[in-house]
């Protein structure tokens, strides 16, 4: 699930990011992070179709927490 005409617009670089993540199935991933794959998928669904508001939202209540956190590598 994609904007294509977004995408384009606002970012650069995309194209190597779907070509870095394509393989990193839900499959692949539900046995590295424990989640099964069709949660995963639900998830995405979710996040793909949410308001910016909502998802602003859920970050911001998690980003104050006193959790450790790693910089995107």
């Amino acid at each position: 699930m994609v904007d294509r005409q977004y995408v384009q617009a606002h970012t650069e670089g995309f194209a190597d990011l779907e070509a870095r993540i394509k393989d990193f199935s839900p499959e692949k991933m539900q046995d590295i992070c424990g989640i099964p794959a069709a949660t995963l998928r639900a998830v995405a669904r979710l996040y793909a179709t949410s308001e910016a508001s909502i998802i602003f939202w859920a970050w911001a209540s998690r980003s104050t927490s006193t959790a450790p956190t790693t910089p995107a590598a």
